[in-house]
């Protein structure tokens, strides 16, 4: 979680196209399902700008080739397709491809503005 909130920070496309599962899906706080695509080209054109994270401690759950993260975060970013700044409840779910864990989805519901 530390590298994806560095990656972001840093519009480092290039590693998160490495964590990212191909058919990642993200569905953010509005209810709008954004790909893994979309969002790589939000972040590389300047449209997604993160400014800060800080993460409190995750639970981590595993299940055969599949491991449950869960936490909370507190954002600040500029996005022109949602209102990313607040503080949020998140899961994300990773799977093993080729011998790599990859994330395959998350979601984040606001707790506050």
């Amino acid at each position: 979680m530390r590298e994806i909130s560095r990656a972001f920070q840093e519009h480092d496309v290039s590693s998160l196209r490495g964590i990212f599962d191909d058919d990642f899906t993200f569905a953010d706080p509005s209810g709008a399902v954004v790909s893994k695509a979309q969002w790589l080209e939000d972040l590389a054109s300047g449209d997604l700008a993160i400014e800060s994270v800080s993460t409190d401690p995750v639970d981590v759950r595993t299940a055969g080739d599949a491991i449950r993260v869960r936490g909370q975060l507190t954002i600040r970013a500029k996005y022109s397709k949602s209102n990313y700044n607040g503080t949020f409840q998140y899961m994300g779910i990773y799977t093993k491809r080729d011998g790599d864990w990859k994330l395959a989805l998350t979601s984040a519901r606001r707790l506050s503005a």
